[in-house]
């Protein structure tokens, strides 16, 4: 009997409350909820004004260049390892792609030298296609090409706006759609159909000029391509940009 009532002891100190752990924990319950409520505040507005980044891919097919090929009588050679194959072809093809001359083109054509950005609540943001207006240069010897700088665009009403220089000094009023010049060149201010139809939405919208050859240095090293697999003709093209439609 005596031994049965010491094991019983021992087994009743050994057992853990439940209730009395949970209560220790229970009386700072009021911390837990700030925690949480603050958890779920930080998380709201990391994933409202953080900056996305968006990822585009597309797959490249290299012909093959029957005039440059090898021989039947080396093909032997080839798999053996002792001659590149393709390889050099596509590495070739990879090259020319990345190369200055192809993406300045691309960069011009699509004028992605030329950014507009509009001030919000909390950060500036990027605007591609949704700029209120949008600036197109007269002469291709404009500076814009080749310096980096930026200047604001500031809508008086729906025929005129002023122009703000980086130093904030203001010039204007000028009328859209006609022609302007200064140290950048000839150019014009146009309106887009959203500005047209309810100009009190659009807000201030600073145009940004970013040097072509500048852009072109980024742009390849941003821009990832490599071969599907080491005897395969195919290639993988993948750039990342903050914005959408710049990435598609």
């Amino acid at each position: 009997m005596q031994n049965d009532y010491i094991s019983q002891k021992f087994e009743n100190d050994d057992t853990i409350n439940i209730r009395a752990e949970i209560e220790k924990y229970l009386f700072h319950w009021k911390w837990f909820v700030l925690g949480m409520f603050l958890a779920i505040i930080s998380a709201f507005f990391y994933l409202r004004y953080s900056t996305s980044i968006y990822s585009a891919k597309t797959v490249i097919l290299i012909k093959e260049n029957k005039k440059g090929g090898i021989s039947a009588e080396m093909k032997t050679f080839e798999d053996l390892g002792i001659l590149g194959g393709s390889t050099n072809n596509i590495d070739n093809e990879i090259e020319i792609i990345k190369s200055r001359k192809i993406i300045g083109e691309v960069i011009k054509s699509l004028k992605l030298n030329i950014s507009y950005y509009t001030t919000g609540r909390v950060k500036e943001s990027e605007l591609y296609n949704s700029t209120p207006y949008f600036i197109n240069f007269l002469s291709k010897d404009s500076l814009f090409n080749t310096i980096d700088t930026t200047f604001q665009v500031s809508a008086i009403d729906r025929e005129n706006f002023n122009l703000i220089a980086s130093d904030d000094s203001k010039t204007g009023p000028y009328r859209f759609d006609t022609e302007i010049e200064n140290r950048l060149g000839k150019f014009k201010i146009h309106k887009r159909k959203e500005f047209k139809e309810n100009p009190a939405n659009s807000k201030v919208v600073r145009i940004q000029f970013t040097s072509i050859n500048r852009l072109i240095d980024g742009y390849q090293n941003s821009v990832n391509i490599a071969p599907v697999n080491k005897n395969s003709s195919v290639i993988n093209l993948t750039i990342n940009n903050p914005v959408k439609e710049k990435a598609v």
